[in-house]
């Protein structure tokens, strides 16, 4: 059994390592099992475009095997006027505070993924909110199979590592955002010149290396000044976009075309 402390470490070491939320999630729940015995893991995210949330990561133990796939296909809900939100997640999402639920409050529940859960032995769980950038994102749910593992101090350590998850996505959504930042072009949401130059360069090399040739377009656009003077910058950005998602277009067409002919050779 592993200490509080080299969990939180090996946690940490993979926020700094700024992984992706997926095996974030994944390495958490992981970790979470040598705890303890008899201790299982989840993580419930939320699904983009909806208020609904998903099972992303779960400890290989903390159903049986055949039973995964059934506990993945549930959703979860903020909303308690659904039967989504009546269980414990829906608690912890509403209050934003970790909820402790004991044998009797798991079966007086209908909730499917609870019930499954104390089929599979559990006999108590803990859910805990995952706070990215002071947004709930998400809940950490551990399962015991003795009632009176949740001390206060395993406690207090489910609620670090649910705030580290929380960073790690919010410092992996940051660094992404940076990113885009620096190569995408902001007003038609391209490449920039940075991002063509380093492709660029890339395909030159690959097609060295191969003996193949690139092609390269360009596509110049005049009276530009004009337009801006005449019917405002508002209006030259539109034609800017316009001519932007042409250019696309024809370099996808382009595309598509010369691996036909690659086909045919």
């Amino acid at each position: 059994m592993r200490s509080y402390y080299d969990t939180l470490a090996d946690l940490n070491d993979l926020v700094i390592r700024d992984c992706e939320p997926q095996v974030l999630f994944n390495q958490a729940c992981r970790l979470i099992t040598k705890l303890s015995p008899g201790l299982s893991a989840a993580v419930l995210s939320q699904a983009p475009g909806s208020d609904d949330y998903l099972l992303v990561a779960r400890s290989p133990n903390l159903v049986e095997e055949g039973c995964g796939k059934s506990l993945g296909s549930l959703r979860f809900s903020i909303n308690n006027t659904v039967s989504e939100g009546q269980g414990l997640t829906g608690q912890v999402l509403r209050t934003g505070r970790s909820v402790l639920w004991d044998e009797k409050a798991i079966l007086e529940s209908d909730r499917s993924a609870l019930l499954l859960l104390h089929r599979a032995g559990s006999r108590a769980q803990l859910g805990v909110p995952i706070a990215v950038g002071g947004d709930l994102a998400g809940v950490l749910i551990l399962s015991a199979r003795q009632a009176d593992c949740f001390t206060p101090e395993m406690r207090h350590l489910a609620e670090r590592i649910a705030a580290n998850l929380g960073h790690g996505v919010h410092s992996y959504r940051q660094r992404l955002a940076l990113e885009h930042e620096a190569f995408i072009d902001a007003l038609t949401g391209l490449p920039n010149r940075m991002l063509f130059m380093d492709r660029l360069k890339t395909a030159i090399a690959r097609a060295a290396r191969d003996g193949t040739q690139i092609a390269l377009a360009l596509v110049d656009l005049d009276g530009l000044k004009e337009i801006n003077d005449q019917f405002g910058h508002s209006v030259g950005d539109t034609v800017i976009r316009t001519m932007a998602c042409i250019e696309s277009l024809i370099a996808q067409l382009w595309s598509a075309q010369l691996k036909q002919c690659r086909v045919v050779r």
